[in-house]
């Protein structure tokens, strides 16, 4: 639902779903120069993972393959797919928790 909590901070600031449809003029320049800021930002921290953690989550969110499915394709058990994908997320939490406070 729209009223879910999209992204709860390390310091418990939440931001729902909603409030960011609200507060966001998706034709306000700086809104989008912004925009683009964190999609680059998000991208080369997606660079800087290991390619193995790149691939499982290219496969998991992208192709839409279940852990098991991963594992077959990549020759892995399906307990090292998982523990390749948590670790990428972590990485990635990291990261981006970096790129908030830089823009705050």
């Amino acid at each position: 639902s729209l009223s879910g909590i999209f992204y709860t901070g390390d310091d418990a600031d939440e931001i729902s779903i909603m409030d960011t449809l609200k507060s966001s003029d998706k034709t306000n320049p700086e809104y989008l120069a912004e925009r683009e800021a964190v999609k680059k930002q998000i991208v080369e921290a997606l660079k800087k993972l290991p390619e193995k953690e790149q691939q499982v989550l290219i496969l998991y969110y992208y192709e839409d393959l279940t852990l098991k499915e991963i594992g077959v394709a990549m020759e892995v058990s399906e307990s090292r797919v998982s523990q390749l994908h948590g670790k990428a997320i972590q990485d990635l939490r990291h990261s981006l928790s970096e790129i908030k406070k830089s823009l705050i």
